[in-house]
């Protein structure tokens, strides 16, 4: 009797889909994760048992951008092929670059998003009597993210020299922690002293400064539903409140890095209180208000330009002969002699492709 024929499985694109998807999971937050097998699977769905080309890449590009107007979906949607087609051509499991086909948009710079004072006001007014008053606060007063928000234990408060130090979770990886202060006897101050006396009696959840929060929240991040969906609290703020569209939880975090910009503080110490790696990084959350843009146009329009270069005396330069001339004074006389070009060689300096009289150029090295 012979033994049966091992038919080796070929490998679909859904397989190779998934093991990239567990491959980079690590390495992601989980709402990000969520985003790329979601975006995977339609990529699977498309491609079926077909193998992978040029053509099958190009039409699901051309389908992605005929069925997403949006450049933000677009590009969630493009973003996580190209990861995956370029990861496929490191593995030897494509023979061309197929990434090249794929054309992400370029996002347009749309108006800024962030929670005036008044909105503020509001929105924390709407949400009183609820978990929602701690964490709309906690988040416009120190920027941090829904998730540090909801998980914050008391060992991180210092309520008596006043400030936060905690390891944001979404970059926990790195090990960068944020240092906030707070305002003693602001509205922060003062709903930490109120939560911090109604502490939960279970010896675990009191670890916790809201342990409601801390018990409902997803392990795989916001963004996978709940009470916590961002799209749930953009429809209430937009609709019951009458605020404009697009505002979230996270422009809360937004708004507290723009009032930093606002108020002139070194991009250092934004990075220390809100747990940021990088100037760039920064300038992605903040966005400062047209108000403070005028604040520094009239700064640039009530500058003073002197007429000519100062000495350490606020006196303009005497006049020198120009062998004796200093660097500073030196550079101020040219300026008047730019006439005669002779006259700029005093001490043997002068434009960089003239040569000083009665010289000649230097021989080539061989």
């Amino acid at each position: 009797m012979s033994e049966p024929d091992v038919q080796q499985t070929i490998p679909t694109i859904a397989m190779r889909a998934a093991e990239w998807c567990q491959y980079t999971a690590g390495r992601v937050a989980p709402s990000t994760s969520t985003m790329r097998v979601r975006a995977m699977r339609l990529f699977a769905l498309y491609a079926g048992y077909r193998p992978l080309s040029g053509q099958l890449v190009l039409g699901y590009v051309n389908e992605c951008y005929n069925r997403y107007p949006n450049a933000h979906t677009l590009k969630a949607k493009l973003d996580p092929l190209m990861g995956f087609l370029k990861w496929c051509e490191v593995m030897g499991y494509s023979d061309k670059v197929y990434s090249s086909l794929v054309r992400i948009p370029k996002q347009p710079a749309g108006n800024p998003l962030r929670f005036s004072d008044a909105q503020y006001e509001r929105l924390k007014e709407y949400v009183r009597g609820s978990f929602w008053y701690y964490a709309v606060i906690a988040a416009f007063r120190t920027g941090m993210r829904i998730s540090d928000v909801a998980l914050l234990k008391w060992e991180s408060v210092d309520m008596n020299k006043c400030y936060i130090h905690y390891l944001p979770f979404k970059t926990r990886k790195t090990g960068r922690h944020a240092t906030c202060p707070f305002t003693p006897g602001g509205d922060l101050h003062q709903v930490l002293l109120e939560m911090n006396k109604a502490r939960n009696s279970d010896p675990l959840w009191a670890l916790y400064v809201c342990p409601e929060m801390a018990k409902s929240y997803p392990k795989e991040g916001p963004d996978t539903g709940g009470i916590f969906a961002f799209h749930r609290f953009s429809r209430v703020i937009t609709k019951k409140l009458d605020m404009p569209k697009g505002l979230t939880f996270h422009n809360l975090r937004n708004s507290f890095l723009s009032r930093c910009v606002d108020a002139g503080i070194a991009w250092p110490i934004i990075c220390q209180m809100t747990g940021l790696s990088s100037f760039s990084t920064m300038m992605a959350y903040a966005k400062p208000d047209t108000g403070a843009l005028h604040q520094a146009l009239d700064k640039i329009e009530s500058t003073v330009i002197p007429e000519g270069p100062l000495n350490t005396n606020n006196e303009p330069p005497k006049s020198q002969p120009l062998g004796s001339a200093s660097m500073g004074d030196q550079l101020y006389l040219e300026s008047d002699l730019s006439s005669d070009l002779r006259k700029a060689w005093g001490e043997g300096r002068g434009p960089r492709n003239s040569l000083p009289p009665n010289s000649e150029p230097l021989p080539r090295k061989k």
